[in-house]
């Protein structure tokens, strides 16, 4: 089952997602801080409150470069170990987090002439950190799950859920695309294999190029080819548990399959079903 961070992960791969959450973090940090002014640090006086605020801008700021600089680090880590499991981004979330708090901390030691903290403000720094960090990873994340489920869906209300498939010739199939298990390839033929209710795997031989029907089914965002003969239905797989991954099982009711994941569509299904980059 996806747990609820992938969600998260799958809306930050997404570049202006990504620079949305990274900034906007930043500043609702920097806005959080000059709104509370915590740990007893400032007094609440309004001759001096536009100066602090510009005074605390650089926590704010701290956030983002933190944020960058840990996805590019995050990268080159995962170069180095391709051939291993993925690194669990969460681990890289909370270096990130534990990064942002120690920057805070060393801010706050300069702006108090090197006076150093005690134990319990260093706690509520940690936790400060956090709520801050968890009132916008909160929603981002849901929002990505509404975004997923909702791209999964690929077609807008009021269009019909059948689609017409054109083969070669005249040839042509109207079938709901979320109907599809799967489809292999042979030669010019293509192999349809579906998700019956009455009778589950049930296969249709249709005159048509792998090809061709992926530019058919483009805007139908659950179909993922995992190998040059085979596109499949996300929504009806299940990963196995090896690594690096060299097979997908797809599973409707009673009907169970084994599918090959080849090494040049690896990438893609990791970004997709394992962890997005």
């Amino acid at each position: 089952m996806l747990h609820h961070h992938f969600y998260f992960d799958w809306l930050y791969v997404k570049s202006r997602y990504r620079h949305l959450f990274n900034i906007g973090s930043g500043l609702f940090i920097w806005l959080f801080l000059w709104i509370t002014l915590p740990f007893g640090i400032y007094e609440h006086n309004l001759s001096n409150y536009y100066y602090l605020g510009l005074f605390l801008f650089p926590f704010g700021l701290a956030w983002s470069l933190v944020s960058y600089s840990g996805d590019f680090i995050l990268a080159r880590t995962r170069q180095l170990f391709s051939k291993r499991k993925p690194l669990n981004s969460l681990v890289f979330w909370s270096l990130k987090l534990i990064a942002l708090i120690h920057i805070i901390f060393l801010l706050r030691v300069w702006m108090n002439d090197w006076q150093l903290l005690d134990g319990i403000e260093y706690l509520q720094i940690y936790l400060a950190c956090l709520i801050m960090f968890l009132l916008m990873y909160v929603p981002f994340s849901l929002y990505g799950k509404y975004a997923y489920f909702h791209s999964l869906v690929g077609v807008a209300s009021g269009q019909e859920n059948t689609i017409t498939i054109k083969g070669e010739g005249k040839e042509q199939i109207k079938l709901n695309p979320d109907d599809i298990l799967y489809a292999q390839s042979d030669d010019n033929y293509i192999d349809l294999i579906l998700a019956d209710a009455e009778v589950p795997g049930r296969k249709i031989v249709f005159r048509c190029t792998l090809k061709s029907l992926a530019d058919q089914l483009k805007d139908h965002p659950q179909f993922l080819r995992i190998h040059r003969s085979i596109i499949t239905n996300i929504r009806y797989i299940v990963l196995g548990e090896e690594w690096p991954l060299k097979s997908a099982e797809v599973s409707f009711k009673n009907f169970s399959i084994t599918l090959p994941i080849s090494k040049s569509y690896l990438a893609e299904v990791e970004r997709v079903l394992v962890r997005p980059k």
